[in-house]
């Protein structure tokens, strides 16, 4: 504590108040997950259901609402990973014994600590100093589409929260002990709660490849990380069979929609290129939308807001503008670049935009990957954070606050 005070009082005092500022504000979102609760808690249920023996939801009251809830053979599912709700069942046993209720925000307040102490060893890996590695994480978590995700325990918000835990702690494993076998597991988590995260795999098998060394050696490293991947494969089959009939039926085609314009769009394919603009423009194009009186053309508080469609990455993170004009001179930078459109192809092909949101919340599947080409390009053109850049991060952190007090 002593050497923590010390440093801080050897700062800058520009530094000085970026920090408390960024404490400030960190502290408020731990304040707003504590007081925070959604009713969309599928996975809490979906852990409860595991603990007595079952595949469907086991509720005693099925909730009025029924949106993407799939019914199947007279019961409930939910589509996607099983992973989110194993990852709640220790701490839902032990609220059991203690005789309290744990959800989605419990974890989620769980989730951001570890999120942010990852980016800030990951970024000091990479060779930033203490000071600028905090301002890098806490811009992820605060100065993005991020923050809405995290200060809302909704079941789509936690799955994504957890994906970029594992995919950042997979990263840092390869900059810190590269146990293969370790970052295989992580990266099994990651596709066993989003399939397209799990995609991120091809990072770390192109890193194997194109990295000179012994072919031996790189077959024991690509059989180390491909083995909980495989069996994570199967299993997901497996259990996709017990609940579908079919080892590769997700149920996404199956679930209940109550927005017509969904349901025509998956009419016209639950994957296609009819979707990709679409996805293409919401994901970079659309910017915040104006409120208006009603019936008139004047501007009222809050006078912008998100649309709940998406709004481009470049406007709740505008430092990404930066990727156009970085040197990608390393194999790695080209190896991310390469796995971050991989990911993305079937995410701008789904037919589901990401409804109810601010931002573009699938770009999260790839965005740990797209922030390491930053962190790195950045790191390489200018060897620490400028002034001007800490301020673009400031900027960026008080607007997404802005959008998320006032979402409408």
């Amino acid at each position: 504590m002593d050497d923590l005070i010390m440093k801080f009082s050897k700062l800058q005092i520009w530094k000085k108040i970026v920090f408390l500022a960024t404490v400030i504000f960190t502290g408020l979102l731990f304040f707003k997950i504590v007081g925070s609760y959604s009713s969309s808690q599928h996975f809490t249920w979906l852990a409860q259901s595991f603990i007595d023996g079952h595949l469907h939801f086991n509720l005693a009251e099925v909730p009025d609402y029924k949106g993407d809830f799939i019914f199947y053979l007279g019961d409930y599912f939910w589509a996607g990973g099983p992973f989110p709700a194993i990852a709640m069942i220790p701490f839902i046993l032990l609220g059991r014994l203690m005789n309290s209720s744990i959800g989605q925000s419990f974890m989620n307040l769980m989730l951001l600590p570890g999120i942010i102490l990852l980016i800030v060893n990951l970024a000091k890996k990479i060779g930033y100093k203490l000071f600028d590695s905090w301002c890098l994480a806490v811009v992820f978590v605060l100065g993005s589409a991020f923050l809405r995700l995290i200060s809302e325990p909704q079941s789509y918000y936690y799955a994504q929260v957890l994906t970029v835990f594992l995919v950042f702690a997979s990263l840092y494993e390869f900059f810190h002990k590269k146990r293969y076998l370790l970052i295989g597991i992580l990266m099994a988590c990651a596709l066993a709660t989003r399939v397209t995260a799990g995609f991120g795999v091809l990072f770390f098998i192109l890193e194997i490849i194109t990295n000179r060394g012994l072919v031996r050696k790189k077959v024991t490293e690509l059989c180390e990380i491909l083995f909980p991947i495989s069996v994570t494969v199967f299993l997901l089959g497996i259990y996709n069979y017990f609940r579908f009939g079919g080892f590769f039926e997700q149920g996404y085609s199956m679930q209940i929609l109550y927005s017509d314009s969904l349901a025509k769009a998956r009419d016209l394919g639950l994957f296609g290129f009819v979707h990709l603009p679409g996805n293409l423009f919401y994901a970079f194009l659309q910017g915040p939308v104006p409120v208006f009186r009603d019936g008139l053309h004047v501007l009222q508080f809050p006078f912008i807001t998100a649309d709940a469609w998406g709004m481009g990455i470049f406007f709740t993170s505008a430092y990404l503008l930066k990727l156009f004009f970085l040197p990608y001179s390393k194999q790695i930078q080209m190896n991310l670049l390469i796995t971050s459109i991989f990911i993305a192809v079937p995410l701008f092909l789904y037919y589901g935009i990401g409804w109810v949101q601010i931002g573009y919340r699938y770009s999260f599947d790839f965005m740990p990957f797209i922030f390491l080409i930053f962190m790195i390009g950045y790191r390489d053109l200018h060897r620490k954070l400028s002034k001007r850049m800490v301020l673009l991060f400031l900027c960026s952190i008080a607007f997404n606050y802005y959008l998320v007090a006032y979402f409408h």
